[in-house]
C-alpha cells in the first residue's frame, strides 16, 4: 500500500490562475472522506507561470505535487504522465479549468468504494459552450461510433476515476497516438457513469482550438477504426462499376441507336472527378501510414523536466525520463 488512496491527475497549460482556487476546492471535498490524498499537476509547457502557482501551493501543502514536462506534448500524454507518476490506489483524471467540478469527486470515490474499476463522467451541458462546439461534439460522438466499435456516450469527458488495475491495464498499452476516452473503454472492468453539468470557466481561455479538437477526431479513428479505408475500397468499387455501366451503355448507342456520344466537357468533369477521388483516397492511405511511422519510431510519450514531491518512481514506466525534487 502506497498510504495514499486517491491520486488527482490535473493536467495544465496556462492556468496558473486557476491554480489557487483548484487546490482550495479539491482540499475542501477531500479531506473529509479521503485517508490520504495527493494533487498532481502536470505542466505541459505553461508560459505564465503555472509551475510557479504550483509550487507556492506545494509550500503551503506537500500534497500538492507537479509535473513539468519538458515541452508541451499534448492533453493526453499530459495525462498519461500523471497516471504514471500517481502512487493511489485510486486515480482520478480531471482538467485545472474548475470545467470539472471538484464537487463531483465524492460521487466517484463512492461508486468505487461500492466495487466499480472505472467511474466515468458524461457532461451533459456547458455554460460557456456555443452552438458550434455542441452540434461538433454532437457529430464527433455519432460518426466515431458508426465508424468504430466503441460506443462512447455524447459529453463524454477525460473526467474519470479509475482503479489501480484499470491504471496498469492502461499502462500496458504504450501507443503514441493516444484517445483515453477509447483506451478506457476497451479495457473493460466494471464501468460505471456520472452526469454533471459543466460550469464556465474561472479564469483562462480554452487550449482545444478547432485544429486541435479535429486532430483528436481524426487520430481517434484512426486508433479505434480501420472503417474508412474500407469505405474507400467500396467507393472506388462503386465507381468502377459506373465507368463500366457507362461504356456498355456507350457502346450500345454507338452500335445500335447510332447514336453518337459526344461532349468533351462531361469527359474533363469525369476525369477531375477520378483524380479527385484517387487523392482523397491516397490521403486516407497516407494517413494511416503516417500513424504506423510514428509508431515504429517508439519515441516516447513524453518527458519530465523536473518532478516535485516524487521520492521514488511509481510502476514501471519507459515513456519518460524522470528527476524528481
Amino acid at each position: 500500500m502506497s498510504g495514499v488512496e486517491v491520486s488527482v491527475v490535473l493536467p495544465v497549460l496556462n492556468e496558473a490562475a486557476n491554480v489557487p482556487e483548484v487546490c482550495r476546492r479539491l482540499r475542501r471535498v477531500l479531506e473529509p472522506i479521503c485517508d490520504g490524498f495527493e494533487l498532481i499537476f502536470v505542466d505541459d509547457g505553461s508560459t505564465d507561470g503555472t509551475q510557479e502557482a504550483v509550487l507556492r501551493e506545494r509550500a503551503l501543502d506537500p500534497r500538492v505535487k507537479l509535473l513539468w514536462l519538458s515541452r508541451n506534448f499534448g492533453h493526453q500524454q499530459a495525462v498519461s504522465a500523471g497516471m504514471d507518476f500517481a502512487s493511489g490506489d485510486a486515480v482520478i483524471t480531471m482538467d485545472g479549468d474548475l470545467q470539472h467540478p471538484p464537487e463531483l469527486l465524492p460521487e466517484l470515490i463512492a461508486r468505487w468504494r461500492q466495487g466499480y474499476a472505472v467511474v466515468t463522467t458524461q457532461r451533459v451541458s456547458t455554460a460557456d459552450a456555443g452552438w458550434f462546439k455542441r452540434t461538433s461534439s454532437r457529430w464527433f460522438y455519432a460518426v466515431l461510433n458508426r465508424l468504430s466499435k466503441l460506443e462512447l456516450k455524447e459529453g463524454s469527458a477525460d473526467f474519470r476515476l479509475l482503479d489501480r488495475a484499470a491504471v496498469r491495464a492502461l499502462q500496458q498499452m504504450p501507443e503514441r497516438s493516444r484517445f483515453l476516452r477509447g483506451m478506457v473503454q476497451w479495457i473493460g472492468f466494471e464501468q460505471t457513469s456520472v452526469v454533471y453539468h459543466a460550469a464556465a470557466r474561472e479564469a483562462g481561455t480554452s487550449k482545444y482550438s478547432l485544429r486541435r479538437m479535429l486532430r483528436l477526431a481524426l487520430l481517434a479513428t484512426i486508433a479505434f477504426s480501420s472503417t474508412p479505408l474500407y469505405l474507400v475500397a467500396a467507393f472506388g468499387c462503386l465507381l468502377a462499376l459506373a465507368s463500366f455501366v457507362y461504356g456498355a451503355y456507350a457502346v450500345a448507342a454507338k452500335l445500335f441507336a447510332h447514336v453518337p456520344i459526344a461532349g468533351w466537357a462531361s469527359m474533363l468533369a469525369v476525369m477531375t472527378f477520378l483524380g479527385g477521388v484517387q487523392l482523397i483516397s491516397l490521403g486516407v492511405v497516407g494517413v494511416y501510414i503516417a500513424q504506423i511511422y510514428e509508431e515504429a519510431k517508439a519515441r516516447p510519450i513524453y518527458l519530465v523536466r523536473r518532478a516535485y514531491g516524487f521520492a521514488s518512481d511509481p510502476d514501471p514506466a519507459p515513456a519518460a525520463e524522470r528527476t524528481a525534487v
